[in-house]
């Protein structure tokens, strides 16, 4: 986008000037105050070619705008996508880890996290790939968030992300605790939040996600406002909200294959 800007200013530039060009010509052809006495140039000749210019500037200027407008809003949607994606990914880790605190008696995969980790971290790479220049920054909110967001939020939100990495380390060290007390059989060898320094990573971690659904909700909003709530991202929000996934409401592995083989059947 910032390069769309540079050639509307630059095109803008050359319409503006040629049209001076234009228009004095057309007052020196009224007045003759200056008359080239030359069969190479006339004030015809020079009306010609400053007309020219100015209508393929104008043309050029009409066809750049349409194209950054279009830019515009190929950028702001996929922001949108991303960011909602995002806001996704950081709200189901934290409602997947409250499950496990609310219920001791489910078991905590090692695994809980690094899908979503890793998705998370994408997301804020391709966002902060996104560059969003407008006009009249100084005028708009959003453009001055969403560069914040990239250059200073993603980072945080990042460093957030690496402290998943202690599931894992906290879960490996309930099993070898297991395994050191010979009590693998307890539980058929599951881990839960049942284990006290289990229960205390998923709070923390919790935390984690709630800070950075916080940050990811201000940016969605922030550009919503900024396109005139074309998103709808309080009710979207809502939506979420209301109708959440539960690990506890999955059905379990033979329950699954019950029903897919019930649906081939069908």
């Amino acid at each position: 986008m910032r390069e769309d800007i540079k050639i509307i200013k630059l095109t803008g530039a050359i319409s503006i000037i040629s049209f001076l060009c234009t228009y004095l010509i057309c007052i020196n052809i009224e007045t003759s105050f200056f008359s080239p006495d030359s069969i190479f140039v006339s004030n015809n000749f020079l009306l010609t070619i400053s007309g020219g210019v100015l209508t393929g500037a104008i043309l050029s200027l009409i066809l750049e705008i349409q194209k950054y407008l279009l830019d515009k809003r190929q950028a702001e949607n996929t922001l949108y996508n991303l960011a909602f994606r995002l806001y996704s990914e950081f709200f189901f880790m934290d409602r997947n880890m409250q499950d496990h605190i609310d219920n001791a008696q489910m078991p905590v995969s090692k695994e809980l996290l690094t899908g979503r980790t890793k998705s998370a971290s994408d997301l804020m790479q391709a966002i902060r790939n996104i560059e969003y220049k407008t006009f009249f920054c100084f005028h708009a909110a959003f453009p001055s968030k969403h560069e914040e967001f990239c250059m200073k939020k993603t980072f945080e939100l990042d460093r957030l992300l690496t402290d998943n990495i202690y599931l894992p380390i906290a879960w490996n060290t309930a099993m070898a605790k297991k395994i050191r007390q010979s009590s693998v059989a307890e539980n058929n060898g599951l881990i839960t939040s049942a284990d006290s320094e289990i229960k205390q990573i998923l709070h923390i971690l919790s935390d984690n996600m709630e800070k950075g659904i916080s940050e990811v909700d201000t940016y969605l909003q922030s550009l919503d406002n900024h396109c005139q709530g074309r998103y709808k991202w309080g009710t979207m929000k809502e939506t979420l909200h209301k109708n959440p996934i539960h690990l506890q409401d999955a059905a379990t592995l033979h329950q699954f294959i019950k029903q897919h083989n019930q649906k081939d059947k069908s």
